[in-house]
């Protein structure tokens, strides 16, 4: 299989706070997009990248939505579940791997395309220290060209919302 999907994006977090004292900062990072479907091709042509306890960039399938399922159909299941509809097609995901036998990932995002290649979907999977969370949003072509977002929450909670 080829890999035509996947890829490594860099940029920075950032963070800023007013009150009750200003605190700020800002720090590099870095996240694998991985084409769902590409990923055992991965681990035979990356060095150092696998599933196994012993590569470095370790894929672990438990650490991911669903647990042990097939990720594609829990990602459709879990569509299913927040919105009623059954959607088929490629999903690649935006996430952290384990790093040296660590993995810490406050956000996985999941993007849904249909049969046709068209994006449908980005499941988000939110870690904090009141669980995981997912939020999803629909995107849908607008008629002059860009994209309009609609955002659902379903089961989202944050510290703010229940104090």
């Amino acid at each position: 299989m080829r890999i035509n999907n996947s890829g490594i994006y860099s940029g920075h977090v950032r963070h800023r706070r007013f009150t009750p004292i200003l605190h700020r900062f800002r720090y590099s990072m870095f996240m694998v997009y991985l084409d769902v479907d590409e990923i055992d091709a991965l681990c035979d042509k990356v060095t150092g990248f696998g599933r196994a306890w012993f590569h470095f960039a370790r894929f672990r399938r438990q650490d991911y939505i669903g647990g042990t399922d097939d990720i594609n159909q829990a990602v459709e299941d879990k569509i299913y579940a927040l919105t009623g509809e059954r959607i088929h097609g490629r999903v690649s995901m935006l996430c952290h791997l384990r790093y040296g036998g660590l993995y810490f990932s406050p956000l996985n995002l999941y993007y849904i395309f249909d049969q046709q290649g068209d994006w449908q979907y980005v499941l988000a999977e939110v870690s904090n220290t009141l669980g995981i969370n997912v939020i999803i949003m629909r995107f849908r072509q607008g008629s002059i060209g860009s994209m309009s977002v609609l955002l659902m929450i379903k089961g989202f909670m944050s510290r703010r919302l229940i104090q």
